[in-house]
């Protein structure tokens, strides 16, 4: 193995379990290899100095203040969930309505043995269209205005 390869593994052995294939890579090129046993070495003391000191305090006067403007961030995040306008309510009540005018006739003409006529074709087309539109419309609009929200906050 490369010596690249060798410092990879001797990294990798820090976060993770080597197989023995890779441990004997390691022994035996670090027999042979002056430089890769002076890294071995050298990273081990690193980790063990890294272990040692005490990662660093924030000061508690900044440490407060973040985590204030943590909260005040998240509360802004509940309270500005994005609400439906009335008038797209309106318009779905206007199309509910009209579903319900056109279908009520056409389902008391409805027979199974006999074909759908062009009318009855039309308003099952119809209902299928408001359906969908009365299922997708709220969250295509949230979506949609969440998608602005992310774009205002990039600039």
């Amino acid at each position: 193995m490369r010596c690249k390869d060798i410092e990879r593994l001797i990294i990798d052995s820090t976060w993770k379990d080597l197989s023995r294939e890779e441990l004997l890579s390691i022994k035996e090129h670090t027999q042979q290899c002056a430089q890769c046993t002076l890294f071995q070495s050298e990273y081990k003391k690193l980790r063990l100095s890294l272990k040692n000191n005490p990662a660093p305090a924030l000061p508690e006067k900044l440490d407060h203040s973040t985590r204030e403007m943590c909260r005040k961030a998240l509360n802004l995040q509940k309270k500005s969930t994005p609400t439906i306008p009335r008038f797209i309510w309106g318009v779905l009540a206007v199309l509910i309505a009209i579903s319900v005018i056109m279908f009520v006739p056409v389902v008391t003409d409805l027979r199974l043995d006999e074909p759908l006529s062009s009318q009855e074709l039309f308003v099952l087309t119809f209902l299928i269209q408001n359906t969908v539109m009365l299922f997708f419309t709220p969250i295509l609009i949230k979506n949609c205005r969440a998608k602005k929200k992310s774009r205002l906050k990039h600039f």
